[in-house]
Parts: structure tokens; C-alpha cells; sequence
């Protein structure tokens, strides 16, 4: 129930609180381990196509080089080739990399593009 403000009623939201404390102590999760986690989390407000927040462009693996490419090859692959895929998809084609010819094509330029082609020679 909500009162006249739209705000949830107090009862309602006491109610719920507690029925999530009991659920996460089941887990072993209490107040030390909940604080833990949010000061050791760091919030990030994406908003694609604004300049309010943090922007976010879809094919920013595509325009450069990943900082984990150092130290996470495999990792730095992955977000290259689902950033080909989702090209691919917008332009009405198979965006499989097991299937499509474009996709091969695309991820070798990608990655001559962005400069560590040769770093990921696995």
C-alpha cells in the first residue's frame, strides 16, 4: 500500500527490510559483510548517447585498444568479438562467430585496428 505521496507505506517497507535481513543471515550475510560490500563497490551510471553521468559508446571496443589486453587475453578477445557481433546484428547479418564469414573478417581487422593483433597470438 502506498500512502497519498506515492511513498510506501512505513509498515510495508519495515516489513520488507526485515523479511531481507532474515533471508541474507541465512546466508551468513550480515550488516559487516553488506558494508563490506558497498565500500568496496564503485557505482557507474551509464547513459548511451548523453553527456549526463558516464557515457558509453557500443562500439568503443572497436575503437580502442582494451587495457585488458595485458593481462587478460582471452578476456580482451571475447569483448572484441561480442562487440563484432553486435555490428553485425544492427546490419541485419549472422553475428555467430562459429558461422559467419563477416565476423572472422571484422575481429582480424578489429584487432589490427586497435594495435594488438600480434599481443594475442594464443
Amino acid at each position: 500500500m502506498k500512502n497519498e505521496d506515492s511513498i510506501a507505506d512505513a509498515a510495508l517497507v519495515e516489513a520488507a527490510a526485515s523479511k531481507r535481513e532474515t533471508e541474507l543471515r541465512k546466508w551468513g550475510i550480515g550488516e559487516p559483510e553488506l558494508r563490506g560490500f558497498c565500500n568496496s563497490t564503485r557505482i557507474r551510471i551509464i547513459t548511451p548517447g548523453s553527456d549526463a553521468c558516464e557515457s558509453m559508446h557500443l562500439s568503443s571496443a572497436l575503437e580502442r585498444r582494451s587495457p585488458r589486453c595485458e593481462d587478460d587475453l582471452n578476456g580482451a578477445r571475447a569483448t572484441l568479438g561480442a562487440a563484432v557481433s553486435l555490428v553485425l546484428r544492427f546490419v541485419g547479418r549472422e553475428a555467430d562467430p562459429g558461422k559467419s564469414r563477416e565476423h572472422a573478417l571484422l575481429c582480424v581487422l578489429a584487432e589490427r585496428r586497435t594495435g594488438y593483433s600480434s599481443s594475442m597470438t594464443n
